[in-house]
């Protein structure tokens, strides 16, 4: 992901037309639902483009909540109040990032360390002297392979993106126009129905949500990690649901493993200060130390691990992430009633590829639109067998239930007029 958090993204989302942008500021004004203090300020400029005259604070969801004008921040046109706002929000970005750039080089350091230790010191040194040398190959197979795993899951999770809507679904947006159901964000279920999201001035996809830190809308996001400097998406949940796993095996077969001679050298180390002999003469202090400390940081991924695990994996067994298990307006609706069913929407059809961490050989979904456990509407295609744009943005039609009528309307206005059809 770059230096920096969010690099190796897209800063610059594409905007809305002018036109659509202010025929959606409207339709959010009218709902009922819509307080004065949660409405974006939106005005369009003489030139007709759209701008923002909001100041915006994390809403604690991924998503951003305008604040009142009247804040103690100051009054709208106070230098000082948007001044001090202004530090402030620098003050923490850096701090962010600090933060992430030390626990993310901490973490591949660790396995970086882990690794040679483990093969230098535990496998070519220290069995062969403690008579275990039948052990150097076996150990050497299942703990390098599942190291190889785990720092492939991390790369993974690490570099690719989380996922972003795609160019398609902004032109999905501008054709369908208001025959496309919009909602106000809101920490609730709100399946089929895309939402606008104010600091990046564009509809988002269901499930989709704004990242303070990358500055940008996560497909299917579920939070930001700081141990891959990653947000966690539709493209990369897999990578990390993997890097969970194989990271927590990874811990248990290194303190397992060498439990034996971690109880043998802490002994040796106590019995020092009582005068008595170094046992093991073939292995220094040095490399004893060194092992005991890769001992350490084994037990601190054995006991981090499993909880992650425990928390991670049944949210996507139940199709479910971490901000949609904070939802109870209704029950899951993307949950399609068995777990095979709920991981094929992060690993796709069940496969050999499951276990690696590589994208799905055969995706069922593109993370703009998603299977409903709650309703079935009859689809007699899913993503993997579309062939071309146009099924693609059928199927949208379908899951979004773009109102057909008002469709049809659309395109007879845009044939009788092509202005309002180019502005559109």
């Amino acid at each position: 992901s770059g230096s920096s958090v969010g690099a190796g993204y897209e800063p610059d989302v594409p905007m809305l037309s002018p036109s659509r942008t202010s025929e959606v500021y409207q339709m959010l004004s009218r709902s009922s639902s819509a307080s004065e203090d949660v409405r974006p300020l939106i005005q369009l400029d003489p030139e007709g483009s759209s701008r923002q005259m909001m100041r915006y604070d994390d809403a604690g969801d991924g998503s951003s909540s305008p604040r009142s004008p009247m804040s103690p921040m100051g009054s709208p046109g106070s230098p000082s109040g948007w001044s001090s706002r202004q530090h402030q929000c620098h003050e923490r970005t850096w701090g962010k990032w600090l933060f992430e750039e030390v626990i993310s080089a901490s973490s591949i350091l660790s396995l970086v360390f882990t690794c040679f230790i483990y093969n230098a010191v535990f496998l070519m040194v220290i069995l062969p002297e403690v008579g275990k040398k039948h052990w150097v190959q076996p150990l050497a197979v299942v703990f390098n392979v599942t190291w190889v795993l785990t720092m492939w899951s991390y790369l993974q999770a690490h570099l690719q993106s989380p996922g972003k809507a795609p160019q398609q679904w902004r032109e999905f947006v501008e054709q369908v126009g208001d025959a496309l159901a919009v909602a106000q964000p809101r920490r609730e279920w709100q399946p089929g129905q895309a939402s606008f999201c104010r600091p990046c001035m564009t509809l988002r996809p269901e499930r989709a949500h704004h990242c303070s830190i990358c500055n940008l809308c996560v497909l299917r996001f579920d939070h930001h990690c700081p141990f891959v400097k990653n947000c966690i998406g539709f493209h990369n949940h897999k990578f990390f649901i993997l890097l969970l796993v194989y990271g927590m095996l990874l811990a248990w077969i290194g303190l397992f493993t060498t439990f034996p001679e971690m109880i043998r050298f802490l002994a040796a180390f106590m019995n020092l200060h009582r005068g008595l002999p170094w046992p093991v003469p073939g292995v220094s202090k040095t490399s004893a130390g060194l092992f005991l400390f890769f001992d350490c940081i084994a037990v601190m991924f054995a006991m981090l691990f499993p909880p992650l695990v425990l928390v991670h994996l049944p949210l996507a067994a139940n199709n479910q992430t971490t901000i949609e298990n904070q939802y109870l307006n209704m029950p899951n609706p993307y949950n399609l009633g068995s777990t095979l069913s709920n991981l094929t929407q992060l690993f796709g059809s069940p496969g050999w590829d499951w276990v690696l961490p590589i994208h799905p050989l055969h995706p069922v979904d593109n993370g703009v639109s998603f299977q409903r456990g709650d309703l079935d509407f009859g689809e007699a295609m899913r993503l993997s067998a579309l062939d071309s744009p146009q099924d693609v943005e059928q199927l949208w039609q379908i899951r979004y239930q773009v109102s057909m009528s008002s469709l049809a309307k659309k395109f007879r206005q845009r044939s009788s007029n092509p202005c309002i059809g180019c502005l559109q």
